[in-house]
């Protein structure tokens, strides 16, 4: 029985392990995606100023 908890608390913790690395994968990726949202628009100023 108290193995089994055990095993059980394991498998628990893993999963959340893996949900929060998605998680902070998509935190990453949403970031870098706002970062070249920014920086497109930074280059197209720039070369509107040059026009």
């Amino acid at each position: 029985m108290y193995e089994e908890l055990v095993r059980d608390r394991i498998r628990t913790l893993h999963q959340e392990a893996e949900h929060e690395r998605l998680v902070t994968g998509l935190i990453r990726l949403r970031r870098a995606q706002r970062n070249a949202e920014r920086a497109s628009t930074r280059l197209r100023q720039a070369m509107m100023r040059l026009v």
